[in-house]
C-alpha cells in the first residue's frame, strides 16, 4: 500500500511541475517575455501561489484517471 501512495505522490509532483513550467511558458508567450523574467516577476510580486495553483490543474487529469481505473491509493 505504501508503494501505491508513494506512486501517487510522485505522479502528483511531476504533473504539478510540468503544469508550472507549462504556465510559465504560456505566460511568457503572451507577454513577449522570457520564462526567467516571468519567474522573477512572480517571485518579486509575491504571486507565486497563482502559478502553483494554475500548475496544479494538469494534476487533476492524473487524479481522475487514477479514479477511473479504481486506483484510489494512487489518486
Amino acid at each position: 500500500m505504501s508503494k501505491r501512495i508513494f506512486k501517487g505522490l510522485l505522479v502528483g509532483f511531476i504533473f504539478n511541475g510540468i503544469g508550472v513550467v507549462l504556465c510559465l511558458f504560456i505566460f511568457s508567450l503572451l507577454n513577449n517575455s522570457t520564462i526567467e523574467a516571468m519567474w522573477t516577476g512572480f517571485l518579486e510580486t509575491q504571486r507565486l501561489w497563482m502559478l502553483i495553483s494554475l500548475g496544479a490543474l494538469p494534476n487533476l487529469l492524473a487524479f481522475f484517471e487514477f479514479l477511473r481505473r479504481n486506483q484510489e491509493y494512487e489518486a
